[in-house]
């Protein structure tokens, strides 16, 4: 009797599978895919992709999410082919100094009615939106990650020449000064200050001081370039005397790293998140430091960052932002910045507890300077990328004491301004 009765109530248990079976495939038949196209990634981040892929899927019953690690070199014009094709993803990534263009393009979705839902909004630092809203002050893309652009000092050297950190254009042209060594045969032994001379850092750099100033050259929505004035004439004789202080050989190299390890150059005016590639040991002396301004307490840090966005062509929107606001989340964000290394988190919270993600000393240091104010990495315009080398052409000789500043900029605003005219027909 035992055994029959067990026999029965596994052929009962049996029977109810059985019937539930067809409703279980109709539901997993419905999990709506959504495709993820992501770029920038490091090995690293390419295997943890799959294992938070599967977990989604795992957690989520109505969405099959595809995460897809891109080509970097190759994938925006693979995602322009697709969206022409109807096969586009439905979140995409894009570094933010390009988000402009994408905007422009009609490739992004406003997510001001998500955000206004979003509880941790307000966790996010609010400069890094700067570079992803459209003229009409939209949100249109969600920074996930930033990168740090400052000014990067070798303590030892300081300290050598009785230098106390500057804290104003007058006091940082002062150390450079001081900080220089030329050789007698006129070889440079010390650079008190260098920067990459090149025509994208000679208007990015003139840039920054202009918005230091009170108003950089060129915003968003706007038609016409604003260079040659008061504040474009007063930042472009600040940038020469700097320049031609602490590199008097005017040296492309005199900004690598390896200088800046050494003590050759005492303060690197282009460092970046590269630094964590920095052997530990060798990090000590070396001190991230944000861009100091005219006057004393005007102070910046520059930043670019990695964004995600939703492409207005996504037949499932809903879906496709709980998908982004999962990978914002306190514990997926935690995951992706311990396996990239090299980025700082755009979450309050995590930035002030980043010793626990990354383990590289420099990571804490440059966590440190990273608040308000933050500048964008050059102009946040749609048409940028089409003008700015032709503008840095004109700026970088009068930076270098080659060509006189007025002319030069004065004819940068009218070759830039002449391209945005076209462009804007």
């Amino acid at each position: 009797m035992k055994s029959i009765s067990w026999k029965i109530v596994v052929l009962s248990l049996l029977l109810v599978v059985a019937a539930f079976a067809p409703e279980a495939m109709a539901a997993a038949a419905k999990k709506t895919p959504i495709t993820l196209w992501f770029g920038g990634a490091s090995p690293a981040v390419v295997e943890w992709a799959k294992t938070y892929e599967a977990e989604f899927n795992a957690a989520n019953p109505d969405i099959e999410l595809h995460f897809e690690t891109v080509d970097g070199t190759t994938w925006q014009q693979t995602l322009l082919v697709a969206v022409a094709a109807g096969a586009g993803p439905d979140i995409s990534y894009m570094s933010a100094n390009l988000m402009p263009e994408q905007i422009n393009r009609g490739l992004t979705l406003a997510l001001d009615p998500y955000l206004e839902r979003w509880t941790d909004f307000g966790d996010i630092l609010p400069d890094v939106f700067a570079v992803v809203k459209d003229g009409q002050g939209r949100i249109h893309g969600m920074p996930f990650a930033m990168w740090s652009i400052f000014d990067l000092y070798n303590m030892n050297a300081l300290q050598e020449s009785g230098v106390a950190p500057p804290d104003d254009w007058d006091s940082l042209i002062a150390a450079a000064r001081k900080m220089t060594i030329v050789n007698p045969d006129s070889t440079v032994a010390r650079y008190g200050y260098a920067v990459g001379q090149n025509s994208l850092m000679a208007i990015y750099n003139l840039h920054l001081a202009m918005e230091q100033l009170g108003r950089g050259m060129l915003y968003m929505g706007e038609t016409k370039v604003d260079l040659n004035n008061e504040r474009g004439i007063r930042a472009a004789n600040y940038l020469r005397e700097l320049w031609m202080t602490g590199m008097p050989d005017g040296a492309t190299g005199a900004q690598a790293i390896g200088n800046s390890i050494s003590g050759k150059t005492a303060i690197s005016g282009y460092g970046t998140y590269t630094i964590m590639d920095v052997n530990m040991e060798d990090s000590a002396p070396l001190e991230p430091m944000r861009v100091v301004g005219p006057v004393k307490g005007q102070d910046v840090v520059r930043f670019n960052c990695g964004v995600l966005y939703i492409l207005p062509t996504s037949k499932n929107q809903d879906l496709a932002w709980r998908v982004l606001a999962d990978f914002m989340t306190r514990e997926v964000n935690s995951q992706f910045i311990k396996h990239q290394v090299s980025y700082l988190p755009v979450r309050r919270s995590m930035l002030g507890q980043i010793r626990n993600l990354v383990t590289h000393p420099l990571a804490q240091k440059m966590a440190n300077i990273m608040y308000s104010p933050m500048n964008t990495y050059g102009v946040v315009h749609e048409y940028w990328a089409d003008i700015r080398y032709q503008g840095g052409d004109q700026i970088l000789p009068a930076l270098m004491g080659k060509t006189g500043i007025n002319t030069a900029l004065e004819e940068a605003e009218r070759q830039m301004n002449a391209i945005l005219a076209e462009k804007m027909r």
